[in-house]
């Protein structure tokens, strides 16, 4: 008991599970980002030799997902983690800053918006926790904002196909309403009747052409690929799961 008092085992647990949360988000962020679809992943798990969380926050930063200032706070928090979790003799957040310098020390106070008069050691807790808050909610908005732009590009590619679909079967139905025009006044002129049968050949053997075409064949087999059901469904529960 002594020696967990001695290196502050309580304070340091809430750190580690705080950071431990938000990387965990970060991570799917990433993942939701860079549509990452290998269960087994290299880069970004919890296996030795992947992305730390600094290269995943820089990452997201380089990738215009995150803004300067929302970098720096993330930074903030990653800095104050890693005292705690790397340096047995942090055992309070004000040997933190002794550390890291007196600049993180008033970054880390602008998250303290207490008016209550409490000692600096509890002032920088109360921020360390508003801090660990803002982060998370930064994240999340993140996460929110990719999923709505995934629905929306759903939302997108299935308008276009079903215009696509509309244009095609009103397209064939002006055609068929013409044959039948033909085909009503075929008995009444020899001529009316040629011109049904040429045009009705021509029809048959343009739709016989295109169904037998390799490029059209090519263009199906990728359209029924690209809107397999257990990849949209795949991709939206993926979704779902961040």
């Amino acid at each position: 008991m002594e020696q967990k008092n001695a290196i502050n085992l309580g304070l340091r647990s809430e750190i580690l599970e705080a950071s431990l949360i938000l990387e965990s988000v970060v991570s799917k962020l990433l993942i939701s980002l860079l549509v990452i679809e290998k269960q087994k992943k290299k880069a970004i798990s919890n296996r030795s030799g992947n992305l730390s969380f600094k290269n995943r926050i820089d990452l997201l930063f380089d990738l215009d997902i995150l803004d300067k200032k929302e970098h720096q706070k993330l930074l903030l928090l990653m800095e104050l983690r890693n005292q705690f979790l790397h340096n047995i003799e942090c055992t309070s957040f004000s040997k933190a800053i002794d550390n890291l310098g007196i600049d993180k020390g008033k970054k880390l106070l602008k998250f303290y918006t207490s008016p209550d008069q409490v000692d600096q050691e509890t002032q920088y807790k109360i921020a360390f926790n508003n801090l660990k808050i803002e982060c998370l909610e930064i994240i999340l908005a993140k996460i929110i904002d990719r999923e709505k732009q995934i629905n929306e590009l759903s939302e997108f590619h299935i308008s276009v196909a079903e215009s696509h679909i509309f244009l095609i079967e009103k397209y064939f139905d002006t055609i068929t309403d013409i044959l039948k025009i033909f085909e009503r006044n075929a008995s009444e002129s020899q001529e009316v009747k040629m011109l049904f049968d040429e045009v009705q050949k021509t029809i048959t053997n343009d739709i016989n052409a295109l169904e037998t075409s390799e490029v059209f064949q090519a263009m199906q087999s990728k359209y029924k690929n690209l809107t397999a059901s257990e990849k949209i469904k795949a991709l939206f529960m993926r979704q779902k799961s961040l």
